[in-house]
């Protein structure tokens, strides 16, 4: 569950509105497992592979937002 909880957490990081980013290419082979000598699993997860990541840049956000009726 705890590694479930990092990768959220690095989706979080990514999606922040400071970033805006996407990664479009989440899945088991994008995730590293990293030596975490003080974690009880002995590692930590990481994203990976940002290859076809996106960013949504807040204008355009606010274009679609816009042109949606949001």
């Amino acid at each position: 569950m705890l590694t479930a909880l990092e990768i959220a957490r690095g989706l979080a990081y990514l999606h922040h509105p400071d970033r805006r980013m996407v990664h479009r290419d989440l899945s088991a082979a994008n995730v590293l497992l990293a030596t975490a000598a003080g974690d009880e699993r002995g590692f930590r997860a990481l994203l990976s592979d940002f290859g076809g990541w996106t960013c949504h840049a807040a204008q355009a956000v606010r274009a679609a937002a816009s042109f949606a009726g949001v």
